[in-house]
């Protein structure tokens, strides 16, 4: 509500008020609540306001095509694009289409885990790739910075407006149709694709992605999962129900029949999620070998299984590279402190609470050379942990950060700490990887990981230094502290 006064406040004080006092109020209601109108009005304010410069830094962060319900429109990045230049900058034009589409329903500028790793995994590919993406306004903030760095890497970048629902068959009824009509009618400046790239998460990528596939207008699939589809965490099978209609509607089931497997009934969502890239496509990439061998063991024709073993590969979330690295804002060098820094949703599978009960326990003058940062949204129960263990003054709660400035404020730390989704009882064996390893691993500092046994990040070497704890083993966990701080007091002399 706050945010939308705001942005009404500026709106009718046009022409009233110089510009920078209503670019003022308008980043004030970004910072509540970011939205991509915001940030495209924020362009003209800033030209209006005398600031060409900051117009352009936040021109470059933004998609240039937006799809209008039958066509792709470019009228606002014309129009700011022509201002631009008329103030004496270089802005980036339109780039040229390419033959390789990637569907990422979560994607920059919009901040979210999904969208930041399909961005890596273009850098590493290293070939310019088109994009098609969901407009996640009130689902995710903006990472304007982010989209900017990886902008060299995209050709034509088409947003659309669908359902923001993770599981649910309108949804993935909606984006898919979307995203099949933009392309049939050239919108990102072809209507067909050599191939086209999606990831598991958010699910829809690949629904629209075997949607294209069966319409004809791509030749070949490559399809990438983060976690297990029809599982949930505790082991349990998904239940949002599918639309088998819609999928023969769209000829997928039909292409599945063509490619002599069988089309069941009866099947959730989250099911067909995994069951048409094991289907329809020519590669299929999986995180860690657990992941593979859970997923490829399901209750699916064997003749299915073989195929997709066939065609997958093990692939781990992709390290940021020199592009991305390159846009780090500078850092200030570790202190006498031994900081630990700790990134990302603090959600209830991973939390913190182990570890905050082994700070809690170390010697009162030791406790206060080891200070935990976390940045992200953290469950609502931990400041009240933190409170209750008297930490307040070790643990240091901030908002979270944006994917380059969380990158950079990692090398501030001297450890870095990540622990396993709890996963017993639930599997044999942990079949999750977390995403955020491979930002760790960029770093080149040691890690202290709780792990689960034989889980992938159990398996997975670390940098030197670095210290894995067994999962729920507190004496090990505290002396690991220790070790650490033992550490840092030697490097402090």
């Amino acid at each position: 509500m706050v945010a939308q006064g705001l942005r009404r406040a500026q709106d009718q004080l046009a022409g009233r008020v110089p510009p920078a006092t209503r670019l003022a109020l308008l980043q004030r209601a970004q910072m509540l609540q970011p939205t991509l109108d915001g940030a495209r009005q924020m362009v003209g304010l800033a030209l209006d306001a005398g600031d060409p410069e900051r117009a352009a830094q936040i021109f470059a962060g933004l998609p240039p095509m937006v799809w209008r319900g039958d066509h792709a429109s470019t009228g606002w990045f014309d129009h700011a694009r022509q201002r631009l230049l008329q103030a004496g900058l270089a802005p980036p034009r339109l780039p040229e289409s390419s033959d390789t589409l990637v569907i990422s329903f979560a994607f920059p500028p919009f901040a979210n885990t999904a969208g930041n790793v399909m961005a890596r995994r273009i850098e590493t590919a290293g070939e310019r790739v088109d994009v098609i993406s969901n407009d996640m306004t009130g689902r995710a903030g903006l990472d304007l910075s982010l989209y900017a760095a990886i902008r060299p890497l995209i050709g034509r970048h088409l947003l659309v407006t669908a359902e923001n629902w993770p599981a649910r068959a309108t949804a993935a009824r909606q984006f898919s149709e979307i995203v099949v009509e933009a392309v049939r009618s050239g919108a990102t400046g072809r209507r067909h694709y050599r191939e086209i790239r999606s990831r598991a998460m958010w699910a829809q990528s690949h629904f629209a992605a075997a949607a294209l596939l069966a319409a004809g207008l791509a030749d070949r699939w490559v399809a990438e999962f983060s976690d297990p589809c029809r599982l949930d965490l505790d082991g349990n099978p998904a239940q949002a129900p599918a639309d088998e209609a819609w999928l023969e509607q769209m000829g997928i089931s039909a292409l599945i029949r063509d490619r002599g497997y069988p089309v069941p009934t009866g099947k959730p969502l989250m099911f067909w999620a995994e069951y048409l890239p094991f289907c329809l496509a020519e590669r299929i990439i999986f995180t860690n070998p657990v992941q593979q061998a859970l997923m490829l063991s399901q209750d699916d024709p064997q003749a299915v299984r073989d195929r997709a073993r066939a065609v997958s590969e093990i692939s781990p979330h992709p390290q940021p590279g020199p592009l991305l690295l390159s846009h780090l804002p500078a850092t200030a060098p570790p202190d006498r402190l031994c900081r630990v820094g700790y990134f990302g949703h603090a959600n209830p599978r991973r939390g913190l609470g182990e570890l905050l009960h082994a700070m809690a326990a170390l010697q009162p003058g030791v406790a206060q050379r080891l200070v935990l940062h976390v940045f992200g949204t953290p469950d609502p129960a931990l400041p009240e942990l933190v409170a209750r263990l008297g930490l307040g003054r070790q643990v240091r709660i901030s908002p979270p950060l944006g994917y380059l400035d969380a990158l950079a404020r990692m090398r501030e730390m001297r450890w870095l700490f990540l622990n396993d989704t709890a996963t017993a009882g639930a599997f044999a064996r942990n079949p999750y990887l977390p995403s955020k390893l491979s930002d760790y691993l960029s770093a080149d500092l040691p890690l202290l990981a709780v792990v689960e046994p034989d889980s992938p990040l159990a398996n997975t070497p670390l940098p030197e230094g670095s210290i894995k704890a067994p999962a729920g083993d507190m004496p090990a966990l505290q002396a690991a502290l220790q070790t650490m701080l033992a550490g840092a007091d030697a490097d402090a002399m």
